[in-house]
């Protein structure tokens, strides 16, 4: 029992990390974002995500925490490498730096020379 839950917390840490943390230093280093970029999309995601959490939440109340966990375990399996291709695929074309763009843009504010 005690090596199952060693285990399955395992999975859970790389699941979670490779995820939640690494795309952040995936989209600073080999893609070369600036921290101010990667961390507004990344917020972005986060943003997206976080309504399926409650889900998440309910289908385990449901069916079960296994069939939740494995399911999830699976889903990462199979989308996080396809998954890390488009983000690269996105940034290299501009796509991610655009949608960046329009977020950040702010109008310029001139300040006058009070000091003549």
């Amino acid at each position: 029992m005690l090596l199952a839950l060693a285990a399955l917390t395992a999975a859970q840490g790389v699941v979670w990390n490779a995820g939640q943390y690494f795309p952040l230093v995936f989209l600073q280093s080999p893609l070369g974002l600036d921290v101010g970029q990667a961390s507004l999309l990344m917020m972005c995601a986060l943003l997206l995500a976080a309504p399926m959490f409650p889900l998440a939440g309910w289908l385990s109340d449901r069916g079960g925490r296994r069939p939740v966990i494995v399911t999830g375990f699976l889903l990462a399996a199979a989308t996080l490498l396809p998954g890390y291709m488009l983000l690269a695929a996105a940034v290299r074309s501009g796509l991610a730096f655009g949608a960046t763009l329009a977020l950040w843009k702010m109008p310029e504010t001139r300040h006058r020379d009070i000091s003549r």
